[in-house]
């Protein structure tokens, strides 16, 4: 028990730093500085900075897009579950925004 929520603890972690650093490096994309300037402005690590930015970028390489899923007529829409490769599993209601739900899965994805 204690070593599966240590698992998920550190499946949680890296996810939250992949999501900070991809939030940084958007950030430097957007602020039209140097990335020195950015991680001086930031207080980042220069070389951590470069680091992720190379991490980032081959798992976008390899994230798959999304597919079209046709449900047959008479499915239910609601709720939705979608168990990723990391044995995360996802459950959405039936108020779930469409695009907020498209970003969500594509961030869970990429930290698979």
């Amino acid at each position: 028990m204690v070593e599966e929520r240590t698992r998920k603890q550190d499946i949680r972690a890296r996810a939250e730093r992949q999501i900070y650093w991809r939030d940084h490096i958007n950030g430097w994309q957007q602020s039209g500085q140097s990335k020195q300037a950015y991680c001086r402005a930031h207080g980042l690590n220069p070389a951590s900075f470069y680091r992720w930015q190379g991490k980032l970028n081959n798992v976008e390489k390899k994230t798959p897009g999304f597919i079209p899923v046709r449900l047959p007529k008479g499915s239910p829409t609601y709720p939705i579950e979608v168990t990723l490769g990391n044995g995360v599993i996802v459950r959405l209601g039936n108020e779930a925004d469409g695009i907020l739900t498209q970003q969500l899965l594509r961030e869970l994805v990429r930290g698979c």
